[in-house]
């Protein structure tokens, strides 16, 4: 008999119902949880990068935290700059500057 091995697609899909259902689901935040969404979208954009990695350790899973918490801050960011070129519209319209 031939050996059984595991595609990498797989394994890569494994994990990532693993921790989606492990990982984000202990997230406390929602913005967190949001921010892990967005991180599984580029990874499964980049998957071709990422199939050439196969070394799940600790310091990795602490990267991904890591990763994560800095998306959740970059949205936050997004937010802050919206709103505030908002309001630099809206003084703008008041004075009527362009």
């Amino acid at each position: 008999m031939g050996r059984l091995t595991v595609s990498i697609r797989m394994k890569f899909e494994s994990k990532i119902t693993e921790l989606k259902g492990y990982f984000k689901n202990a997230l406390i935040s929602l913005r967190r949880r949001r921010a892990f969404d967005e991180i599984v979208e580029a990874w499964n954009s980049e998957f071709q990068a990422i199939s050439y990695l196969n070394t799940p350790t600790l310091m990795e899973s602490m990267l991904l935290v890591a990763v994560v918490d800095n998306r959740c801050k970059i949205g936050e960011l997004k937010e802050k700059i919206e709103f505030l070129e908002c309001e630099v519209e809206k003084l703008k319209k008041k004075l009527n500057v362009r």
